[in-house]
């Protein structure tokens, strides 16, 4: 379900308004569209329906920002990276983990709550994907 926020700027909502499984997914409409974040893998079918419902295509999203590397947030985005052809942008903290240079850091602290949540890791495990654009600290967009 989309929710419209402003004009321009849809949120994807589901269970009391939380984005596509857990990570707020919002939808950009200006002269192209743009994805920011993309829910838990398995997400992007929820996504290109939405698109769909408001007569979009998966080939009119141009870019998808990633704000960050939790599998929450960049779980969809091969998928979604795949079928739209879209640049992704992220910022340069978290490239080598997008695009699997380095490992996703799992939940260290406190020690326990890692090792109790290890034997389930692959159900968040992400498929590394290529940055496209990075970004820096108080870098402007083009978008809206």
């Amino acid at each position: 379900m989309l929710m419209l926020l402003t004009s321009h700027i849809y949120q994807f909502s589901r269970f009391q308004g939380r984005g596509i499984w857990g990570a707020n997914v919002f939808l950009l409409v200006g002269e192209t569209l743009t994805l920011i974040d993309t829910g838990f893998k398995g997400r992007s079918i929820h996504i290109i329906r939405e698109l769909a419902r408001l007569g979009y295509s998966p080939a009119d999203i141009t870019s998808i920002i990633i704000t960050h590397h939790h599998a929450d947030h960049t779980g969809s985005l091969a998928t979604l990276k795949e079928v739209t052809k879209a640049k992704v942008i992220a910022h340069t903290d978290y490239a080598l983990y997008i695009d699997g240079s380095l490992p996703q850091p799992g939940p260290a602290n406190p020690e326990w709550l890692g090792n109790m949540l290890s034997p389930i890791n692959g159900l968040w495990a992400t498929i590394p994907v290529a940055v496209d654009r990075l970004v820096g600290d108080g870098d402007e967009l083009p978008i809206l």
